[in-house]
């Protein structure tokens, strides 16, 4: 080796040493979810994406004040300006759901209960949020259905923002004849969006060509009892799903890994205990979300005293 290659190799070498300490370490991953009972939020933590801990001792983040008081289904969602948004559903009934800021991922403020669905809905559920390269917005989509006792109008519908305060009329983005739940879309690439959901208590997936596009080729994922899916990169080209495994008593979940969003390989063990070497979850873990996060981030919120 070259005296010049030899000082680009230690430039190189310095410079990622140096990038991850001012991270305060090389990151790891935020679970944000909720616990079924108490209907509030609760974090877990961890560096793989497959062995989370428990934050806080396992106690409260936040509680809901606004709408039906309660805070299920969360969702995280960072915007360009490196501001959180925490969206949850806040009722049971109507068409509102709630909204959280935050700068640190601890102190959550600026609660907002929005009308979000439309004026008819009997539910607005498991809302979450997208960011949409092509209208350079935000997509916001969730549940709604249309009467108590109707299951036929179930649909996820969107809505889009640019700046999380003003909203744009809602819209059916998926129809479906039969209840349909917990949506989750995830960009596979420039060409390519996935929607997870639950139907007839699994996981399916559907495919578009555009964000906002008719999403088609109906294709069961996880033959399971769940519900909540949630997809998270863990690395290029590598994703886990999680999901929520409701029929169980104590609050579990089931993890699937994938390197294309089509072949999914079960983690957990599909009969309890569904832990084991390879993935675990703090017990109560229920319907969450999924974030990379800094090192900083990280060490902050395991240290941090949540009220």
């Amino acid at each position: 080796m070259t005296l010049k290659r030899l000082f680009w190799a230690i430039a190189f070498v310095l410079f990622i040493v140096l990038n991850v300490n001012a991270q305060g370490g090389k990151g790891g991953f935020l679970c944000a979810f909720m616990d079924g009972g108490a209907q509030d939020l609760r974090y877990c933590i961890s560096t793989d994406g497959y062995h989370f801990t428990q934050v806080n001792g396992g106690k409260t983040i936040l509680k809901s004040t606004t709408g039906g008081k309660i805070l299920r289904d969360p969702q995280i969602i960072k915007d360009k300006n490196g501001v959180y948004h925490l969206i949850a559903t806040n009722a049971w009934a109507g068409r509102t759901l709630g909204m959280w800021d935050s700068k640190d991922l601890i102190h959550w403020t600026n609660e907002q209960s929005i009308a979000i669905a439309p004026v008819n809905a009997d539910k607005t559920w498991a809302p979450e949020a997208i960011y949409n390269e092509k209208g350079k917005d935000y997509v916001f989509y969730w549940t709604s259905s249309l009467g108590k006792n109707d299951t036929t109008s179930w649909s996820i519908y969107y809505a889009t923002t640019k700046d999380f305060k003003t909203f744009s009329e809602p819209a059916i983005l998926m129809h479906s004849d039969v209840i349909i739940l917990d949506a989750n879309i995830v960009k596979y690439n420039k060409d390519k969006y996935y929607m997870f959901y639950r139907i007839y208590s699994q996981v399916w997936r559907k495919e578009s060509d555009q964000l906002l596009g008719n999403y088609t080729n109906p294709t069961l994922m996880i033959d399971a009892n769940g519900e909540g899916p949630y997809v998270y990169e863990v690395r290029k080209h590598k994703w886990n799903m999680v999901w929520d495994l409701y029929k169980e008593n104590g609050g579990w979940y089931g993890m699937a890994e994938s390197t294309n969003l089509t072949d999914w390989k079960w983690i957990t063990n599909k009969s309890n205990p569904f832990y084991n070497e390879k993935v675990s979850f703090p017990l109560g873990v229920r319907h969450g979300s999924v974030i990379q996060i800094s090192g900083s981030e990280l060490n902050k919120i395991q240290a941090a005293g949540f009220n």
